[in-house]
């Protein structure tokens, strides 16, 4: 019985590793400022083009609509002269996680010799290192909030989740609008 305990709970703790390796990893920066005076926004207005190289116009929006939803639900109103300015930058990075375990193969057959007792037949453990090697895509989804007046950086957040290899526009957007809310969850600042 106690096996199977210990068998049950290792396996809760893989998939409880399982699923937090799939969730954002955020941090956040802020300059203290009054931001229950300042309730209205507007998106950065220069080429986007220009300042979101190799994002579509698709994924643009996408981005777009998911933090002005979770600028809303926060009772933030986009506004063309907005107290607040928005804008945003992503990048995907491929990464490498190199892992060595070590490995007991079960017992392998030996023999030793003993002057007084002659030989005698021993089980001997084999161990070996294994090298586990993981690539992947990881994608960043940067969200700069700045004073609209001055331009003066005010709130920073940082979102990183490693990429899916393959997509649909469903799943797509799901993962734009989590990692969205997950980067937005402590902004404003307490």
């Amino acid at each position: 019985m106690k096996k199977l305990t210990y068998f049950g709970l290792f396996l809760i703790a893989l998939l409880l590793q399982a699923c937090t390796s799939e969730q954002t990893k955020v941090s956040t920066d802020y300059q203290p400022f009054d931001y229950s005076s300042a309730k209205t926004y507007h998106w950065y207005d220069g080429d986007d083009t220009i300042h979101h190289p190799g994002v579509s116009d698709i994924v643009h929006q996408r981005i777009k609509a998911a933090i002005d939803k979770q600028m809303a639900a926060k009772g933030f109103t986009e506004s063309a002269d907005g107290v607040l300015e928005l804008n945003y930058s992503v990048n995907a990075e491929d990464r490498t996680d190199v892992n060595n375990y070590q490995v007991y193969d079960g017992y392998a057959p030996g023999f030793t010799w003993n002057r007084d007792d002659g030989a005698h037949f021993l089980k001997t453990r084999e161990e070996y290192t294994e090298t586990e090697i993981d690539s992947y895509r990881e994608g960043v989804l940067i969200i700069d909030v700045l004073k609209a007046d001055s331009n003066k950086l005010l709130w920073r957040g940082i979102g990183k989740r490693r990429l899916p290899d393959m997509v649909n526009k469903g799943d797509r957007d799901q993962l734009i609008d989590e990692v969205a809310s997950s980067i937005l969850k402590t902004f404003p600042p307490q």
